[in-house]
């Protein structure tokens, strides 16, 4: 994957940042970022440069997928930056991306671009990874023990709850149960965690902490 000759990077903490310039008719300055557009044809069909780039990068799947080695690779990439005072936003943007990056991780390369992050989704990027452990202990750690012990089903009853907008006919067909069943499996998840799944508050506390792996 060939990046220009003006291509800097450095290492600033855990990160390697890379400063990729746009190609002279892109009509923009460099990125900030994990990573960066390529040179060549970052704008190609219209196609964003932050997605040329991913795509780029996402070529080299096979290639970790077959290291034994397990090395796992998370990019985050900036929207173009113009002019050096606009680099720490891009930069501050990019390293959220890849905190993000970090969390879907589920293949040897994730990589997010800045207008993939969805509010919730860079809120949780932004915490550290023992406050989220944390937090999703405290909201799931009953109902998680409970299923074990059980063999019940009150975190996916959970999930599809609020997939559903919290409406219990919704729930119900689409987990194949009697809506009595969803009641009492909320009733239970109420009870376990002092939470009121009619509560607003409470419903957005349960989506955030599902939301953390």
């Amino acid at each position: 994957m060939p990046l220009s000759d003006a291509t800097l990077a450095g290492p600033l903490g855990d990160e390697i940042i890379l400063l990729v310039p746009l190609p002279s008719d892109g009509g923009r300055g460099p990125d900030s970022d994990g990573g960066g557009p390529d040179s060549g044809d970052a704008q190609a069909d219209g196609v964003p440069a932050g997605h040329v780039f991913a795509a780029r990068l996402l070529d080299a799947q096979p290639v970790l997928e077959s290291d034994r080695s397990g090395v796992r690779l998370s990019v985050g990439i900036s929207a173009p930056a113009v002019g050096m005072v606009a680099l720490s936003g891009a930069l501050h943007e990019a390293s959220s991306a890849r905190r993000l990056a970090v969390l879907r991780g589920q293949t040897p390369i994730s990589v997010v671009t800045s207008d993939e992050v969805a509010s919730h989704e860079l809120l949780l990027a932004t915490v550290p990874r023992s406050v989220l452990r944390s937090f999703r202990e405290r909201m799931l750690g009953p109902l998680l023990a409970y299923d074990q012990r059980h063999k019940a089903e009150l975190v996916p009853t959970l999930r599809e709850f609020l997939a559903c907008s919290g409406s219990w006919n919704a729930c119900a067909a689409r987990m194949y149960v009697h809506v009595n069943t969803v009641r009492y499996r909320i009733r239970r998840i109420e009870e376990l965690t002092g939470r009121d799944l009619s509560s607003l508050d409470d419903q957005v506390d349960f989506f955030l902490a599902l939301r953390i792996r």
